[in-house]
């Protein structure tokens, strides 16, 4: 799951998840890339806040477009950093216990 990536609110937004893909032998490969909510993260509602934007970017480090035909170079590594979902209703009336378990979780 990435951390920090649901939208704060009364009911904080779905995580989003961080995928790592390789190629097992170390070869180039091509990504036809489709990827949504990079430019325009899910709103939050009620008074809930955006969730976070997804980003799509080479292990390296570089970041990739989030649409078309892309190579990652040999010896490296697509990154997917999906997008979390927006928060429900003003951040301010969340439970304590349940923000106090997110951060013991490692998830706020």
């Amino acid at each position: 799951l990435r951390p920090g990536s649901g939208g704060a609110g009364r009911y904080r937004g779905g995580l989003g998840q961080v995928i790592e893909i390789a190629q097992s032998e170390g070869a180039p490969f091509a990504v036809f890339a489709l990827f949504d909510r990079i430019q325009h993260p899910a709103r939050g509602r009620g008074g809930g806040q955006c969730g976070g934007a997804g980003q799509i970017r080479l292990g390296s480090g570089p970041g990739l477009r989030g649409k078309g035909k892309q190579i990652i170079p040999p010896g490296d590594s697509l990154v997917l950093e999906l997008p979390g979902g927006g928060g429900y209703g003003p951040p301010e009336l969340r439970d304590d216990e349940r923000e106090a378990q997110d951060e013991r979780r490692g998830l706020a």
